[in-house]
């Protein structure tokens, strides 16, 4: 699935198109950024951190994405925001080797664009793939995903996320909706952000959605 996935996204990139996934479980962002060339940085939105060597025994499950993407890209081209759940030895090995991450909670405390633009100052302003597991969404406006967790983050939140990476946007994956899980105000909402980052991005648009 991720060869398959990497040669798809190659495709898209050769003719120079902006690539638009829709997953699907997480695993399948690591086949993306496989496709790409190792200068750019990945920010991912994700309650989880999903850092983990292997999960049920396997190295490619959706709890080990950014620890694949790693193995591509150095890890210091790579952000995750809005976690709040985390396996003790995965933190552990992730604050080790140096991730970046920021919880949703300091985001709550400092206000999403602070949290943004110590990303982007950490990132140095490259180019971003951004990549949108739908949990990290607060379940209250999301419940449709296999893992939700409370207290997470708002909609517009991610929105302004959005907005303020736009303008180094090479590619976005939303990822994790799981209709049956809901009566369709996930994918409602997930259909919604990939129109107006559609929008945003295709016209250059960053002050209003």
């Amino acid at each position: 699935m991720v060869n398959e996935v990497k040669i798809v996204t190659s495709r898209i990139l050769e003719n120079h198109k902006f690539p638009i996934i829709i997953g699907g479980e997480h695993s399948i962002t690591a086949g993306v950024i496989e496709a790409y060339q190792k200068d750019i940085s990945v920010v991912s939105l994700d309650a989880h951190i999903d850092f983990r060597e292997q999960y049920e025994n396997e190295s490619y499950n959706h709890a080990c994405t950014i620890r694949r993407i790693a193995d591509h890209i150095d890890i210091d081209k790579i952000a995750v925001l809005g976690i709040r759940s985390a396996e003790k030895e995965e933190l552990k090995e992730a604050k080790k080797l140096g991730l970046f991450f920021m919880d949703a909670f300091t985001i709550q405390k400092q206000g999403i664009l602070n949290g943004v633009n110590e990303v982007k100052e950490y990132l140095k302003n490259n180019k971003v793939y951004l990549t949108l597991d739908i949990d990290v969404i607060d379940p209250a406006y999301a419940p449709g995903t296999s893992t939700p967790e409370p207290f997470g983050l708002k909609p517009l939140d991610i929105l302004e996320c959005i907005k303020s990476f736009s303008s180094n946007l090479v590619g976005f994956d939303l990822v994790e909706v799981c209709p049956p899980y809901d009566n369709g105000e996930t994918s409602l909402l997930a259909a919604k952000l990939i129109r107006l980052l559609m929008g945003i991005v295709g016209t250059g648009t960053t002050n209003k959605a």
